[in-house]
């Protein structure tokens, strides 16, 4: 996949799409994929958080937080990244993904498909300076149905 400018593959999440999903999803404790510039949420995983490596298997994401925002870096190790989130939403968190929109990859087949998700179309990434040429969309990965009575809105 083709980043948006140049060779970072870290682009922002566009505020107004994580603050509606924060909303109804949230509040997010933990973004497992950001930097200094880009957390959208106070703790996060990434360069210049508490770990720098958030696919390290040492890095225990559902110890940090139950509600987790992931946008991660796109490219040749999304499909690491989906699986990981994937891993830890069995273990007891909910976990938002911002994704590019697509059916092709193995880790679409074996981790969103049948999951809850909604198609955004191209959304201008924070960072990018023109639009994404892809499609993007939400994946929500809720806990299993024994950890759900934590999640029931009051």
């Amino acid at each position: 996949m083709k980043p948006l400018t140049g060779s970072d593959n870290t682009f922002g999440t566009p505020r107004e799409v994580f603050d509606y999903f924060n909303r109804w999803y949230g509040p997010f404790d933990l973004d497992a994929a950001a930097n200094r510039k880009n957390r959208l949420v106070k703790q996060y995983l990434g360069q210049g958080g508490k770990y720098e490596n958030a696919l390290d298997p040492a890095v225990h994401w559902h110890q940090l937080g139950e509600k987790i925002w992931l946008n991660p870096p796109f490219g040749r190790g999304l499909g690491n990244w989906v699986k990981r989130a994937w891993e830890e939403h069995h273990r007891g968190c909910r976990i938002v993904m911002l994704l590019p929109a697509s059916t092709g990859p193995r880790w679409y087949r074996d981790y969103v498909y049948g999951q809850e998700h909604y198609w955004l179309g191209r959304l201008q990434y924070v960072g990018g300076k023109t639009g994404a040429p892809w499609d993007s969309m939400i994946v929500i990965l809720n806990p299993p149905p024994h950890f759900l009575k934590r999640f029931q809105r009051a």
